[in-house]
């Protein structure tokens, strides 16, 4: 018989096959070992946190190539602009990355990551190096900082800090700031070398739509080898409060746990203990030893669940950067019908989920752009 499945391709050209199910089962997957999927560090006794106290020792000390960076942001429903608020106030020698603007303009959803080119010419600008210590905040302690951060390191960044408390801890404690659109030059920087821009964005560390498609079945079905978590805020992932852009439906993924961002950090905006952290995940619902996606409502505060996985070891983590914006613009696919086109391989070692391109033409409700192949070798 003929047979359609789902798989993608990694960068190495090894396929990896996805979630798949038989009516009735479990979707399954089989990791190759040579899978460039993910962060594969095991992270347990370092940490990106850096201390209010540690780095103002790091200036008092004068220690060089060091690049404080403002990443000032608020939600919507705040009329304070990060870029404003950056002029008002922030930490002595910071400067500002305006992440509003540092994105891929060409994909109609905000936040998007942006491609190697724009992300090399803002460091170029700023005198970013990927060797440097860059240390990160933001005027909230949990916004703009965690998808900052997060940008750095997907962009090959080697040493990447998260100031914990941000601005808020730093100002509370009477620490050095200044105001304006000239910082203070607090560290001097080495000669630059031919690969201090060289920065390269992983692009296994982002979903896209199809790939959510692929998985939401599995979801659904309450795999056990994969999870989805949504970091919005629980009355935007219920649907309780409408979204306000035209055209955005609220709601959910389907088959996503809820663990809104703010549940990562104290009352002071300070990170939560690994101990808390990891409880926390355990009574959602969440096994950090299998595969995790974070996503949100632009990408952002879907970061800070990403920091905070990073901080207790987990290897394999995602970001799906188009968010609730981008899957909550379009109709939900029709889930049943795609349940029904589903088989059972059950001579395969390793179990894929079949489907066709033509997929919205039998009644799916979704083009899932896929492409039909025969396993020759099996």
């Amino acid at each position: 018989c003929l047979c359609f499945f789902f798989f993608f391709q990694a960068e190495d050209g090894i396929r990896d096959p996805l979630w798949s199910r038989g009516l009735g089962d479990v979707y399954k997957r089989q990791v190759s070992t040579q899978s460039t999927w993910g962060f594969y560090f095991r992270m347990e006794k370092a940490t990106d946190v850096l201390e209010t106290s540690e780095l103002a020792d790091i200036l008092n000390a004068k220690q060089k190539n060091v690049r404080i960076i403002d990443a000032a942001m608020f939600p919507p429903n705040d009329p304070r602009k990060g870029s404003e608020e950056y002029l008002k106030g922030h930490i002595t020698g910071a400067m500002f990355f305006d992440l509003a603007k540092v994105v891929d303009a060409s994909i109609p959803y905000p936040q998007m990551v942006p491609p190697n080119e724009v992300f090399i010419e803002n460091a170029k600008k700023m005198k970013i190096r990927k060797t440097d210590l860059i240390v990160c905040y933001d005027h909230l302690g949990n916004l703009g900082g965690p998808r900052l951060w997060f940008l750095f390191k997907l962009f090959g960044a080697k040493n990447v800090k998260l100031l914990n408390g941000g601005l808020l801890k730093w100002k509370a404690e009477g620490r050095a700031m200044e105001a304006g659109d000239k910082p203070t030059e607090v560290s001097t920087l080495d000669p630059d070398t031919s690969d201090g821009y060289a920065y390269s964005k992983d692009t296994n560390q982002i979903v896209d739509l199809k790939y959510v498609y692929s998985i939401v079945p599995s979801l659904i079905a309450k795999s056990k080898d994969i999870f989805f978590v949504d970091a919005r805020l629980p009355e935007k992932f219920n649907g309780t409060a409408p979204e306000t852009k035209p055209g955005l439906r609220s709601g959910h993924i389907p088959g996503s746990i809820n663990i809104p961002y703010k549940e990562i950090y104290t009352a002071n905006a300070l990170l939560k203990t690994k101990e808390e952290i990891k409880e926390l995940f355990k009574s959602k619902g969440v096994d950090i030893t299998k595969k995790v996606i974070a996503s949100c409502h632009t990408g952002v505060t879907s970061c800070s669940v990403l920091f905070a996985l990073y901080q207790i070891g987990v290897t394999q983590f995602f970001l799906y950067d188009g968010a609730w914006s981008e899957y909550g613009s379009k109709p939900e696919p029709n889930w049943e019908a795609v349940k029904a086109q589903c088989k059972l391989l059950t001579n395969y070692t390793e179990i894929c989920l079949l489907y066709t391109s033509d997929a919205a033409d039998e009644g799916l409700g979704v083009d899932l752009g896929g492409r039909r192949s025969i396993n020759k070798q099996r």
